[in-house]
This record gives structure tokens, sequence and C-alpha cells, in this order.
């Protein structure tokens, strides 16, 4: 749940109600950010993985991170 928080929502824009996290800020570092991103979901793969997860949904969260690593980091497109 700390991951989530600090990744999603963590900060708030002063005198709004808007949230935001670490992810969007990673993302406007080119290359680098997509990666560090993927780098903390695979921790969080790593951590479901050794919980017990189901393969099939490993295999879902895998293949979701790798698409989201390659679709991140078309410039323009991610």
């Amino acid at each position: 749940e700390l991951i989530a928080t600090v990744m999603d929502s963590a900060l708030v824009i002063p005198g709004t109600n808007i949230r935001f996290g670490l992810d969007p800020l990673l993302g406007l570092l080119p290359g680098l950010g997509d990666t560090l991103s993927s780098v903390v979901s695979i921790y969080i793969l790593h951590h479901a993985h050794q919980q017990g997860v189901p393969k099939w949904m490993m295999t879902r969260m895998a293949a979701n991170l790798a698409l989201d690593y390659v679709v991140g980091s078309v410039p323009v497109v991610g």
C-alpha cells in the first residue's frame, strides 16, 4: 500500500484537491523514468510471487509490466 500511495497519490498541488505521485514525475525523464517505474513494478511482482500469487496472475502482471515499459519508452506515444 505504501508503494502504491507514493507512486500514485502521495503529493498534492497546493490550494487544490489534485493528487499525484512519483510515477508521472518519473515519466518526465526520457528512458530513465520508465526504467525506474519498471524497477518498482518488478519489486511488486517479486513480492507478489513471495506471497503465493497464482502463476496465471503473475503472468498477466508481467505482461502488463512489459507492455507499459515498451509503450512508455516510445516518445509521444507513452
